[in-house]
């Protein structure tokens, strides 16, 4: 399993606005793509704080991880120009 967090700001780790939903929406775009993403919310402080596992099966092979990780850059930035 892959786990990744996600925030507005590197620098100073501040979370997106929980309202944007941001990990969901990232999901939401890799599942139009055909890759199931599991979001989850709140790890900051039970609210804020957006983050997503991948969680491939053990026999995936070396060109469905190049997909997954392609669909994901694609989703990571369409979420990114909605969020501007």
């Amino acid at each position: 399993m892959w786990g990744i967090e996600f925030v507005a700001d590197r620098e100073t780790k501040t979370p997106f606005p929980p309202e944007r939903h941001f990990g969901q929406r990232v999901c939401d775009l890799a599942f139009e793509r055909g890759v199931i993403l599991y979001p989850g919310a709140g790890s900051v402080n039970g609210v804020a704080g957006d983050h997503l596992m991948v969680a491939p099966p053990f026999i995936i092979t070396e060109e469905e991880i190049n997909h997954i990780v392609s669909v994901l850059k694609k989703a990571i930035l369409g979420a990114l120009e909605e969020h501007e």
